[in-house]
């Protein structure tokens, strides 16, 4: 899969900590607050780092992320900068297959993140009857789950806040895909035509 390149190497900063979501279908509770990147560049990093996570999860089935996707594409969320005003994040929770080795798994996708400079904590099922492992990475940039489960396992991405207004960001998509919608060409009729004299 194609995606804009951006070097995760740059991309992700020096750790922080934060506190550990719980859930498979959570975004995870990002600990970021701002940074320099812009839109493009942080939808780029996140799905950049989503398809480097994949690679460590050993499996084809993973829901794929979108190609060529860009700030007309991605629909923010509203977020707090670190000055107190509003700003702008992406965050996505993408899904793959249930994982039989799981343990392997999640250490070996915390190996990953811990090379690419994310702080990684890393969480064992608590109980009999809870089957996931959870890995848990941040940076200044980004918040990250990987949840290996054995029937549906997840990874959800929470970028940092940057600067940007969502409710503008959001009419600008609605315009895109309006102006997309009239610009596409209306299907030939089927079925029998008058000849041409």
């Amino acid at each position: 899969m194609r995606l804009r390149t951006l070097a995760i190497s740059l991309v992700l900063g020096l750790a922080t900590t934060a506190g550990l979501a719980g859930c498979t279908n959570e975004i995870p509770s990002a600990s970021v607050t701002t940074n320099s990147m812009t839109p493009n560049e942080s939808i780029d990093a996140m799905y950049e780092l989503y398809e480097r996570t994949l690679a460590n999860a050993g499996d084809a089935r993973w829901q794929p992320a979108p190609v060529g996707s860009n700030d007309l594409d991605i629909t923010p969320q509203d977020c707090k900068l670190s000055d107190g005003s509003t700003g702008i994040r992406y965050a996505d929770v993408l899904f793959g297959p249930g994982i039989t080795s799981r343990q392997r798994t999640a250490h070996e996708v915390a190996g990953l993140w811990r090379a690419l400079g994310l702080h990684v904590q890393s969480l064992a099922p608590s109980t009999p009857s809870d089957p996931q492992w959870r890995t848990h990475g941040t940076s200044d940039d980004v918040d990250i789950m990987f949840t290996a489960d054995p029937h549906r396992s997840s990874v959800s991405i929470v970028m940092a806040c940057i600067p940007g207004n969502a409710d503008d960001m959001i009419d600008r998509i609605i315009a895109h895909r309006e102006q997309k919608a009239t610009a596409t060409p209306s299907p030939a009729p089927v079925g029998d035509t008058a000849p041409t004299p």
